[in-house]
């Protein structure tokens, strides 16, 4: 098929829409010429009226100065018989002068033009003679009293041009006595005009009427010389000759070779013409604007119109090339496309078409009915009167939506059908129909159905059997955290009495030497066993995610030196040199857990000591990057195997050396390890055997201003109650004989009251019968645990008042906020110290005690 070209077609319009276009330009700037050429016409002559007002105000005001100057002098000639006071004269003058600014002089002379030194203003002119002044000999000869003004004259004292204007006076007889004159320097008018800022190429002139003679101008410049000149003969001056009182003209100046827009008023009542000359170049600048603004959108609307017809024209011949590729297209696609208009006629059919329906050629004709091709399309299908209704639905409905049906035929085959709306200026014009053979994609469809079944049935028992192996999980760790509560319940206990006794037994001071060693054996060894049983406790925790942090402000100082004395006596003890190496910049208070940093590195430092036989220990801390502080633990050991350091982090991994000691659990480093991951730092380690070891230990401890209260020396052991001071009564709480024997010894050793219960119940009979000031309540007993007895008791009279403190053989901290939501006030672990008792005390009850010299014993980590 053949399709018109119209590029053409399309280059006359454009060709003629430039030209109306270039016409009507033209007609707007022509018009737009006149205009301002009219515009200049009546600023110019409304300039010229209104300085013209203003240049003659000013000569009816010198008028009236004269007119009084003469009145009082003939006024003084007929009181003094011809004689004038020349300080009364002076005296009106300069006070006439305050209302006409601007005058340099006004000076009065006698009959002969003699001007006396002293008459008239400035004061201290000299003497001076006028008679030889036409304007004197004028008003003297004439006897003529009207205002007489004076062509251009030098100035008798500053040599400057000035105009002169005068009024003769008469004396008692009527006798010509003199005249009365003012002067005015010319340069003072080009001031005036100068003010008026009508444009750089402007003029303004004060012209003489009669001998035509310039006055004034601005600018001066460069036409100084003609100030006092009669204007050139031409056609200007015989306009101003002809009697009109206004005159408009356009002529180039031959001063300045400017061509400029004159209009001349003459003033009303004086014999001057005011000139002002607009320069034509400036006034038509914005004309010239408008035509550089119209040649621009005359180039721009020639290139546009041109892009437009170029691309009009390359859409056509890009039309003509988009039907062909659309033709090709539907020919080249594997579906089937047939395209009927609303009457139902054929419009276009592919060959694909033909072949999917099993249809001759010479049955797809362009605008034949499709009542033709009915008959051989239903004959073929498995249900022909559902395929009738979807067609008749698809021409039926009004929105246009594309449908998609599927055609299963008589041979098995299944072709996916889709009528798309066409539309052709908003209304609808026909269907083209989609069909597309999806057997092979149909059974594939139903293949994956068969494997989705398939494998949601599996995923569902894969499912249930994880759910299954979940439970089982949270059951054994549920088990788990249960026999780690109950281990650290069983052997925490024991060790409180153990360790509680020792203390007790150490106070006595009369016991002999064997026997405080072996009681310093005692404390040693169940010190360990304590550690031990809190290694593996917090591993259970870290394992759990149980583990948080307690972030607080804390002095760095103070730690590092208090991990240096616990450490220095173990160094000590061995012979080995230990050294503490403190950087420069490092800060005063920090943020962060306190306590596990100290853990950490007393661990690290204790592990250095224990495994270097000879040499030194190191501990050197050090600002890192940002908030980071960097801690490294230096040895002169036996170092690390290679092979050794990728496991020493692993939980109960021992090296050679550490298994030969028969020490520890090999927890310590992996606990390290982790409080180092927890509290958002790292732990490393360095060794090149036998060169020692060096464990660096970085972690953020973002700076405070100030946090931990200043270190105080630790007090001695407590050994009384301090007098002055009312004994409390204290309610010890526990199943056990044994622990509640140790409270009550460490009580009753320092003079405190107490009396025991066994379980919750006795506790709260107790508190009702006794009214203790303080309760000692252990967690777990029979018949009632203590968080029943501490709930029981603050819901009785006075219950709110009593303090109560909790003694727990638990290391978990997660079980110090239930406690506390009990209703107890602190919570004490065991095994119990006598000096966290004792602060306790202090804390709750606000006791004071006396002490001992010696230092306490050390507390458990």
């Amino acid at each position: 098929m053949k399709f018109p070209d119209l590029s053409r077609g399309l280059g006359r319009i454009v060709w003629l829409a430039n030209l109306l276009f270039a016409l009507g330009l033209l007609a707007a700037l022509w018009m737009s010429h006149a205009q301002q050429l009219e515009h200049a016409h009546e600023r110019a002559d409304s300039t010229a009226v209104a300085l013209g007002g203003t240049v003659g105000g000013v000569i009816d005001q010198i008028d009236l100065l004269l007119d009084a100057a003469v009145d009082e002098l003939e006024q003084e000639l007929g009181e003094k018989s011809g004689q004038v006071e020349r300080g009364r004269i002076n005296a009106t003058i300069e006070r006439l002068l305050r209302d006409v600014p601007g005058l340099d002089a006004v000076r009065f002379s006698d009959a002969a033009g003699r001007v006396r030194e002293g008459d008239g203003l400035p004061r201290g002119t000299p003497a001076t003679s006028i008679a030889d002044r036409e304007y004197f000999q004028q008003l003297r000869e004439h006897n003529d009293t009207a205002l007489v003004t004076s062509r251009p004259l030098p100035g008798r004292s500053a040599g400057r041009q000035v105009l002169v204007f005068a009024h003769s006076y008469r004396d008692a007889t009527g006798r010509f006595a003199g005249v009365v004159y003012a002067s005015i320097e010319l340069s003072r008018f080009s001031t005036l005009f100068g003010g008026l800022q009508l444009g750089p190429n402007s003029t303004i002139s004060l012209v003489s009427d009669g001998d035509f003679l310039m006055l004034a101008r601005y600018p001066a410049e460069p036409v100084a010389s003609v100030i006092g000149q009669s204007l050139p003969r031409g056609g200007l001056v015989e306009l101003m000759k002809g009697g009109q009182s206004a005159v408009t003209m356009t002529f180039e100046s031959r001063f300045d070779n400017i061509e400029r827009l004159f209009a001349l008023r003459k003033l009303p009542s004086h014999p001057y013409w005011i000139a002002v000359g607009l320069s034509t170049h400036d006034e038509l600048r914005p004309w010239r604007q408008q035509l550089a603004l119209a040649a621009l959108v005359m180039a721009l609307f020639a290139g546009a119109t041109g892009i437009a017809g170029w691309q009009l024209g390359r859409g056509s011949r890009e039309q003509l090339r988009t039907l062909a590729i659309l033709h090709s297209t539907l020919e080249a696609t594997d579906n089937g496309i047939l395209v009927l208009d609303q009457q139902r006629r054929m419009l276009h059919a592919n060959q694909r078409f033909a072949k999917l329906w099993n249809l001759p050629e010479a049955m797809i004709v362009p605008g034949a009915s499709d009542q033709t091709l009915l008959e051989r399309v239903l004959e073929q299908l498995s249900d022909p009167a559902q395929f009738l209704q979807d067609v008749e639905a698809a021409y039926a409905d009004p929105r246009g939506y594309a449908r998609v049906t599927a055609l299963r035929f008589k041979d098995g085959r299944v072709l996916e059908r889709t009528a798309h709306p066409m539309r052709v200026g908003g209304r609808a014009a026909g269907l083209v129909w989609s069909f597309r053979d999806v057997t092979e994609r149909i059974q594939r469809e139903q293949e994956l159905a068969n494997h989705r079944d398939e494998l949601e049935r599996r995923v569902e028992e894969r499912t249930h059997e994880l759910a299954i192996a979940k439970e089982l999980a949270e059951s054994s760790n549920r088990a788990k955290s249960a026999f780690l509560s109950k281990m650290s319940h069983e052997l925490r206990t024991p060790l409180n009495a153990i360790l509680g006794f020792v203390q007790l037994l150490q106070f006595y001071r009369q016991m002999s030497e064997e026997s405080q060693r072996r009681l310093a054996t005692i404390d040693r060894a169940g010190r360990h066993l304590l550690g031990l049983i809190n290694e593996v406790l917090e591993l259970s925790r870290i394992e759990a995610g149980r583990s948080v942090l307690q972030v607080e402000s804390f002095d760095l100082a103070e730690l590092v030196d208090g991990v240096a004395e616990l450490i220095r006596g173990r160094a000590d003890s061995k012979g080995l040199a230990f050294e503490v190496e403190r950087a420069a910049g490092l800060p005063a208070y920090v943020s962060g857990d306190g306590a596990r940093l100290r853990q950490v590195l007393i661990n690290l430092l204790g592990n250095a000591v224990k495994y270097t036989l000879q040499g030194r220990v190191e501990l050197r801390v050090r600002v890192g990057m940002g908030d980071e502080i960097v801690f490294e633990i230096a040895d002169t050991g036996p170092g690390i195997a290679a092979e050794d350091q990728e496991k020493i982090f692993q939980a109960f991994f021992q090296t050679d050396g550490a298994m030969a000691k028969g020490e520890g659990t090999g927890l310590g480093l992996t606990i390290s390890q982790e409080y180092a991951r927890l509290m958002g730092g790292a732990l490393a380690l360095f060794s090149e055997p036998p060169d020692g070891c060096v464990f660096t230990l970085r972690v953020p401890l973002p700076v405070v201003r100030s946090g931990a209260a200043p270190r105080v020396a630790r007090p001695g052991r407590v050994r009384a109650l301090a007098p002055g001071q009312v004994k409390p009564r204290v309610l010890v709480v526990d199943d056990r004989s044994d622990n509640r024997e140790l409270v009550q010894q460490m009580l009753e050793r320092v003079g405190i009251e107490t009396r025991t219960a066994n379980d919750g119940q006795q506790a709260v009979r107790m508190f009702q019968a006794w009214q203790p000031a303080l309760i000692c309540m252990d967690i777990r007993m029979p018949v009632m645990d203590g968080y029943a007895a501490t709930r029981a008791i603050r819901a009785l009279p006075g219950g709110r008042e009593v303090r109560i403190a909790a003694l727990t053989a638990s290391a978990f901290e997660e079980d110090r906020q239930a406690i506390l939501d009990a209703g107890c006030d602190e919570m004490l672990r065991k095994p119990l110290q006598d000096e966290q008792l004792f602060a306790l005390m202090t804390r709750l009850l606000g006791l004071l005690w006396l002490r001992t010299e010696e230092d306490p014993l050390p507390l458990p980590p």
